[in-house]
């Protein structure tokens, strides 16, 4: 009996800097999605002309879901908190890179963010289909965004942590507070930023935009379009 050697080599696993550019990408992907539909949250409220260029049709607009009650919670529109929210987990993933965080520290809060955000990303989605009766695509990349860096930041507690739960989120916490001299202004002015975002931010979607006079004149052509002036 003849043995064949076995030609096939073990598989070596992803290293610790492929997590950690994609995770530092998913952000920004997710800053510069929520950015744009914070700038078209404005513009459909604003301006009665304008229309994204995801307005598909009935099912699938973006206009609608912005235009919904449900696009704006404690006095911020969704896209705004998108925004905060990336921006932190960003902010986390570059204290990270620090060489004594050792590919552990600052993950499981990641992980922790990254899940709650999920959970929002599942109900939304619930209520676009069936209280809104409408989805918003970009909005659906970046729920996306959120399950996929969830999934990461799972992978890189399972990899490169051999601690439970509640004994990794503390020593995460115990990690930023040794980097006072960079941890404390940062999250000092982020915090501080969010509190005056939510104070001072226009709540421009109450705004009445005047109704058409009744001196203009306005009606139907032959063939039953609108006219007006």
């Amino acid at each position: 009996m003849i043995l064949r050697p076995n030609l096939k080599r073990p598989g070596r696993p992803t290293s610790f800097c492929v997590y950690w550019v994609t995770t530092f990408v998913l952000c920004l992907a997710g800053m510069g999605l929520s950015s744009y539909l914070a700038a078209s949250h404005y513009r459909v409220h604003t301006d009665p002309g304008y229309q994204s260029f995801c307005a598909i049709s009935k099912s699938l607009n973006c206009d609608t879901v912005s235009q919904s009650p449900f696009s704006v919670w404690l006095g911020l529109p969704l896209a705004v908190w998108g925004v905060a929210i990336y921006g932190f987990i960003m902010t986390l993933v570059l204290f990270s890179a620090a060489p004594n965080a050792e590919r552990r520290r600052v993950w499981t809060i990641i992980f922790t963010t990254g899940f709650f955000c999920s959970l929002s990303s599942v109900g939304l989605a619930f209520v676009s289909s069936f209280l809104i009766r409408s989805w918003c695509i970009l909005c659906l990349a970046t729920y996306g965004i959120n399950l996929l860096l969830t999934f990461l930041s799972w992978i890189i507690r399972k990899r490169f942590q051999a601690e439970t739960f509640v004994m990794a989120l503390g020593r995460d916490i115990q990690f930023l507070c040794m980097h006072t001299k960079w941890a404390r202004p940062v999250f000092s002015a982020f915090g501080v930023s969010l509190a005056l975002t939510i104070l001072w931010f226009p709540t421009y979607w109450n705004i009445q935009h005047p109704g058409t006079s009744e001196h203009i004149k306005s009606g139907l052509t032959k063939e039953g379009l609108a006219w007006i002036g």
